[in-house]
């Protein structure tokens, strides 16, 4: 069943990511309170799959305002292959659409080939005209 994970559930989240061997960077972006904070706002909703009281798959939306965002997405390897992962995209779709996004956009690590045929097979359109930039206060934020 899809909940909404909160600030008190940001223990869950990073254990999924740790299961599915999903990189994160804990002292820095990914920090559990910098998270925390980050789930609390209005702009962001993190998404979990629950089975038996356990999260056990997680994603997170973005809305900037004129595009939504869907990232972090991430099943643990022992539920994997039972369609969590496509009704947490669709939980972070309905969201975003919800808030106006006419433009949904998934941000998927290279080495995720499962993940990137999801995405195909969802109607997602890989556009390899645009190259993901990225300045760093610090090594690991």
């Amino acid at each position: 069943m899809i909940v909404t994970l909160g600030p008190n559930m940001i223990d869950d989240l990073l254990r999924v990511w740790r299961s599915a061997d999903l990189s994160y960077r804990p002292a820095g972006r990914d920090e559990p309170e910098r998270l925390r904070s980050e789930v609390a706002l209005t702009t962001v909703s993190a998404f979990g799959w629950q089975e038996q009281g356990t999260v056990v798959g997680v994603a997170m939306a973005h809305w900037d305002g004129r595009r939504g965002w869907i990232n972090r997405l991430a099943v643990d390897p022992s539920w994997q292959d039972r369609g969590i992962a496509r009704r947490l995209i669709e939980a972070a779709e309905n969201w975003l659409k919800d808030r106006g996004a006419l433009v949904i956009a998934m941000l998927i690590e290279d080495d995720r080939a499962v993940s990137q045929h999801l995405a195909d097979r969802l109607g997602y359109r890989y556009r390899d005209t645009v190259r993901y930039y990225a300045k760093y206060q610090f090594e690991d934020a």
